[in-house]
């Protein structure tokens, strides 16, 4: 019986689910929005791609000239949620992946909650507030990254609460397989809070140890059941990470090189809440979020004061912690308006993750879990109540109409039904009222309704799904004075099922019609390519790269934009100088102008205003990179204007005047391609994928950086066909006779794949063959069979010394960090598959 009426409860949570998404999803619409679009959708089906075509996906050509793809971790490879990817269209596998936390993070939470000893409807509370709080309905919930890292960590504090009575290595097991889930979805700053949180649960145990040393001595501290929590959550953290280390490893690697190797104080404090904000952020999410809100369902967060008023005065231990996480976690998402911010920065790890509002993960869990102690003791209360009035007569003509167990429910009904009612119109005034946004920012619809209307709406809703729940529990408390069940209690625990569910809806579907729902994408947004996209696919990939100088943030336009995203052009099979990854190589980003994570806005700090030195006369920086093509905005804009034209192609004079009025040398900057506010331009002065050179000078890399970026001395102008700008010391340079090869010489790429290339060169003397790849440390190149150095040339690129004659000189990625993780993470899977063929094995022998 027990489980069947656990079953009911859960049941609730697919219908919410459906009732939530449902709208968008039955219009044939996916929602996959933000960076689910534009980072994880089209790497994931890049890499899924190489895996179904038998080749490990190390390495991706496809964006930022060249990047590790097995360090990027968040794209989640060991992930069980992506392997959609093998069987699904690529678009479905994605919206899976984002929709599957609004599912599961309620049902595991529901079952942490019953594990703790909370009623079924008091945890389905806690499982609707924390799932469709500020944290998952926000902008953050759209790509699916940091939700389903922390939707395990329920599951996690399931086996560390379990370890207090049940036996440890099955708790280890448990606690392990969630953990490692989390961090094998690749998302840091996620899979580190929830380790962090489940940690310090865990230590409720050992201090309630050293409280109880007064009464029975410190033999109580001394106790393994006092410990053997903070042994499975440790335990389960250090096994977890080495689960997914053939990830963590080489993450780390890419990390250390990469523009996030250190934040400053500003960049790590950026993205919070001042305190004002954050009170007005719980009263009125859409007005007031970042890219997540303080929002948790008001009739929760009132039962969470009424659950935290109870459990400090009871000394509940647990329910203790929550009320510690849910005020830390508010004060975090406050940012440098408390001293915890300057605290935080200071301590390794944690002081690489940005966005202070992201506490708003525990806030959001604390106050659910507070809410569904609160709930359970308000219905304690009612009862206590009903059983003192049970011989009290009904004196009045109201009390003797709300005596009634029927008359009560039908109450109760009427209140769900109004609630739904004002909810719904709510949301429709609300709607009608919305508008798009005046410029094209990555913003949905803009609330036009006055937000003391909304107000006015939420709290008259408000108060009626108040009052629906306490009918629920009135017609409940009615239900057990009387004695009744069976078909009773089934009606009374549908109607606070209802009004629950009510209770949690209509707010946070309301923020997400105007953040989140507005994206949803057709399915030919992402099967049919733009023009300018095919026309740049009649160009061989290997040989042809193309920079896409797009806004990533700005996306929001009414219709389809007239060209692909940066990483969106890989799917088509286009190899990008563009792309968005955090970890943007620090040498890449100040080679295009210190630009951020998408190549093209600048990183925090270095200005406003894209930088446009990279198509000055002097820089050789595109050109070094074989970027053949630009494709960009009207005018250069990096955002698009639907009035910056609609023409076809240009003519030759055409093209040089517009070029010309962009500020583009027209000898050098040829504009093909003008249409839909979109221009593409030919660099006439690429260099091909790989060539010879005949000299190679030795500098250090920051004279490297300037002359590539044509800030070096006019009498000394640095030209890539002829020298080579070698990072070595002079002893260690090849040893070239200098000046220009022979017109016989040639540099010819015969065989190109992401982790492979094979270059056949032929020269009539010594030469420095020069790829226009990116140096990372894990290429390995060998001459004719032969290992051979990789110098670190024109500040990014690769260089191989090669002899006179023909030659074969072939690349390879190994990413040793991923394989040395590869390594560990193999080792602690046969060490958990040896523990638990231990436990089964004992707990066999102990039946018999």
């Amino acid at each position: 019986m027990a489980r069947r009426a656990d079953a009911a409860a859960l049941a609730v949570l697919p219908l919410f689910c459906l009732a939530f998404f449902g709208r968008t999803l039955f219009a044939g619409k996916f929602l996959v929005a933000g960076d689910a679009y534009y980072y994880s959708y089209p790497l994931r089906a890049v890499a899924w791609s190489m895996i179904r075509g038998g080749e490990l996906p190390l390495w991706t050509p496809h964006v930022l000239a060249g990047y590790p793809l097995a360090s990027m971790s968040q794209l989640g490879f060991g992930y069980p949620p992506t392997w959609g990817y093998l069987l699904l269209p690529a678009r479905l596998a994605e919206e899976l992946y984002v929709l599957l936390p609004f599912l599961l993070a309620p049902a595991f939470t529901y079952a942490y909650a019953r594990e703790t000893g909370r009623s079924r409807l008091g945890a389905l509370l806690a499982g609707l507030a924390f799932t469709y709080g500020g944290m998952m309905t926000g902008r953050l919930g759209a790509p699916g990254l940091l939700t389903n890292g922390v939707m395990w960590l329920p599951v996690f504090l399931i086996a560390v609460e379990r370890a207090r009575t049940r036996r440890f290595v099955p708790c280890l097991l448990g606690a392990t397989t969630a953990y490692a889930m989390s961090v094998l979805n690749g998302h840091g700053q996620s899979f580190t809070y929830v380790g962090l949180l489940a940690a310090a649960y865990a230590l409720v145990e050992p201090i309630g140890a050293i409280r109880d040393t007064r009464h029975e001595g410190w033999h109580a501290l001394k106790a393994w059941r006092r410990w053997r929590p903070l042994a499975v959550a440790l335990g389960a953290i250090l096994c977890g990470a080495g689960v997914a280390a053939y990830q963590i490893l080489e993450t780390l690697r890419a990390a250390r090189r990469s523009v996030r190797a250190a934040l400053a104080y500003e960049v790590f404090s950026d993205g919070a809440f001042t305190p004002f904000e954050a009170l007005r952020s719980l009263v009125a999410p859409p007005y007031h979020l970042i890219e997540v809100t303080t929002y948790v369902a008001p009739v929760a967060l009132a039962l969470a004061i009424v659950g935290a008023c109870v459990a400090w005065r009871s000394r509940d231990a647990r329910t203790v912690f929550w009320i510690v996480v849910a005020v830390l976690s508010f004060l975090l998402m406050l940012g440098t308006a408390t001293p915890l911010n300057w605290i935080v920065y200071h301590l390794p790890a944690l002081n690489r993750f940005r966005y202070p509002s992201r506490h708003a993960f525990e806030w959001s869990f604390a106050v659910a879990l507070l809410a569904a102690r609160g709930f359970d003791a308000l219905a304690s209360a009612r009862q206590v109540g009903a059983d003192d009035a049970r011989d009290v007569p009904a004196t009045s003509l109201w009390s003797r109409l709300l005596h009634s167990r029927a008359n009560r429910l039908a109450v109760g009904w009427v209140l769900v039904v109004a609630c739904a009612l004002v909810g719904l119109l709510w949301w429709h005034d609300a709607m009608r009222r919305a508008s798009p946004p005046l410029t094209g920012l990555d913003m949905g619809l803009i609330p036009a309704q006055p937000e003391s209307l909304y107000l006015a709406w939420k709290l008259a809703f408000t108060l009626l799904a108040a009052l629906a729940l306490l009918a629920g529990l009135a017609a409940a408390c009615r239900a057990k004075l009387d004695g009744d069940g069976g078909g009773t209690s089934r009606a009374r625990g549908v109607l606070l099922a209802c009004a629950i569910a009510l209770a949690c809806f209509f707010e946070p579907y309301l923020l997400c019609s105007y953040i989140w729902f507005p994206f949803a994408k057709s399915a030919a947004q992402f099967d049919e390519a733009p023009t300018a996209t095919r026309l740049l696919q009649s160009f061989t990939p290997e040989q042809n790269r193309v920079y896409t100088r797009v806004n990533l943030f700005v996306v929001g336009y009414p219709q389809r934009p007239p060209l692909d995203l940066p990483n969106v052009t890989a799917v088509r099979g286009l190899q990008n100088v563009a792309g968005y990854e955090q970890l943007i190589l620090d040498r890449f980003s100040r080679a295009l102008g210190n630009v951020g994570p998408d190549a093209v806005n600048p990183r925090n700090g270095a200005g406003s205003a894209p930088d446009l030195s990279i198509f000055a006369p002097g820089s050789h920086v595109l050109d070094l990179l074989n970027t053949t093509h630009v494709v960009t905005y009207a005018n250069l804009a990096t955002a698009y204007t639907p009035a910056a034209g609609d023409g076809g192609a240009t003519t030759n004079e055409s093209s040089a005047s517009q070029a010309t009025a962009a500020g583009l040398n027209a000898a050098r900057w040829r504009l093909t391609y003008d249409r839909d506010g979109v221009w593409v331009f030919d660099n006439l002065r690429a260099q091909p994928r790989a060539w010879l050179v005949g000299e190679a000078v030795s500098v250090d890399g920051e004279e490297a950086l300037r002359r590539i970026r044509g800030e070096h001395s006019e009498d000394a102008p640095f030209d890539p066909r002829r020298t080579a700008l070698v990072e070595d010391a002079p002893k260690d340079l090849p040893q070239l006779a200098g000046g220009e090869l022979s017109a016989h010489t040639s540099a010819r790429i015969v065989a190109y794949e992401p982790n492979r290339l094979t270059v056949e060169t032929e020269a009539d003397r010594d030469a420095l063959l020069v790829v226009s790849e990116i140096f990372y440390p894990g290429w390995e190149a060998s001459v004719d069979g032969r290992a051979a150095r990789i110098h670190l040339t024109d500040y990014l690129l690769r260089g191989v010394a090669v002899p006179a004659g023909r030659h074969r000189v072939e690349m390879r990625y190994r990413a040793p960090a991923a394989r040395a993780g590869a390594s560990v993470s193999a080792l602690t899977l046969a060490l958990l598959v040896a523990l638990g063929v231990y436990a089964r094995r004992t707990r066999t022998s102990r039946v018999l």
